[in-house]
């Protein structure tokens, strides 16, 4: 993002709590690392030579403090959510309450929420400028949201910018797809829900012997440890990177044919945009931010509800799709590049900052 309003011709400067992995990072704009009691004072904003801020809260109160700051130092502020427009509410997850009654506990949770967590989060958007969220279905979330809590006046605060992807992504040349199903996560994160892909990724080997499994991302123990039961036949089919440098991804994703996500909750998964920027259709579970990329049905397949078999159901009728030649990975790609870009979409966060 910074990157892109570089390239519109804005002075950038990152601003972040000092972190260790950035100690010798070369970044091509002005960074600045300070402690967290620091970043509470109004001084040392009115030092960041900076018209407008545009700060990662994900509308969490424990940052509001940080925002008053800012906003006291003659700043404005441009909150960027990264949510799927519930702001947490219901605090009990749905797929809890699909299997469970309401008990004391979330009784409990629910009260909690709206005397306390709720507060500090309307507290929150009445004291920035606006707030970006990354999908439509987000954005009408929200609407209900202030609606339901009778707030609708903070609505119009509200603006759908979708993350950006990265330049060595949006630009890749497209390789030829294989039959190859990729997943990317940290896979010790309950959000991933590992063991259902892993689940749905063995029965999808078992039902489609012409197809691989390649596994990205870091905690990488979790897969090997549960793969290493499969039979041989499936293992010798599964590919396990780890971690791996951000450069190779559009090589990884490139080859892909599908993207497999079934995730408990996201808020707009960098990982998932870059694999429809490089012309993967993604198969996963009914959230906001995959409905967004998935695009009405024209670059992949949402499943009805987060169990196993409507999962797999979605899974199969992708590659269906991908067997007759429905899908077209260069439209694909062409279409997500154009809107997802760091200059389109830094053209849009531009245009907020200066409105």
């Amino acid at each position: 993002m910074l990157i892109g309003l570089g390239l519109l011709g804005d002075s950038t400067t990152l601003v972040t709590e000092v972190k260790s992995e950035l100690n010798g990072y070369r970044a091509p704009f002005l960074l600045v690392m300070a402690e967290r009691n620091q970043l509470s004072e109004v001084d040392f904003w009115r030092r960041i030579d900076a018209e407008a801020v545009i700060c990662y809260t994900w509308v969490d109160p424990r940052y509001n403090p940080i925002l008053r700051a800012i906003c006291k130092s003659g700043k404005s502020v441009l909150v960027k959510a990264d949510t799927d427009g519930r702001l947490g509410y219901p605090v009990v997850p749905r797929q809890y309450l699909l299997k469970h009654r309401h008990t004391a506990a979330t009784f409990a949770l629910k009260l909690w929420y709206r005397f306390y967590r709720l507060r500090g989060k309307i507290e929150q958007l009445e004291e920035v400028s606006g707030v970006m969220v990354e999908s439509p279905s987000a954005y009408l979330n929200i609407q209900k949201f202030l609606e339901y809590w009778g707030r609708s006046d903070l609505v119009s605060k509200f603006h759908m910018v979708p993350n950006c992807v990265a330049d060595d992504i949006t630009t890749a040349e497209l390789a030829e797809k294989q039959n190859i199903l990729s997943s990317v996560a940290r896979w010790n994160d309950p959000a991933k829900n590992t063991s259902m892909m892993l689940s749905c990724s063995k029965k999808f080997l078992e039902d489609n012997p012409d197809w691989r499994l390649r596994l990205i991302g870091p905690a990488d123990d979790v897969v090997r440890q549960r793969v290493s039961d499969w039979k041989s036949g499936l293992r010798d089919r599964v590919e396990i990177t780890g971690l791996v440098p951000h450069e190779r991804m559009a090589k990884l994703l490139g080859e892909s044919r599908i993207f497999f996500m079934p995730s408990n909750w996201e808020g707009s998964p960098i990982a998932a945009a870059e694999a429809v920027c490089m012309g993967c259709t993604i198969v996963a579970t009914p959230l906001e931010a995959f409905d967004f990329l998935i695009s009405g049905g024209l670059s992949g397949t949402l499943s009805k509800d987060f169990e196993f078999e409507s999962i797999m159901r979605a899974l199969a009728s992708d590659a269906s799709k991908h067997k007759q030649g429905i899908y077209d990975p260069m439209g694909i790609a062409a279409q997500w590049r154009s809107k997802l870009s760091t200059r389109e979409v830094a053209s849009q966060i531009h245009k907020l900052i200066t409105a």
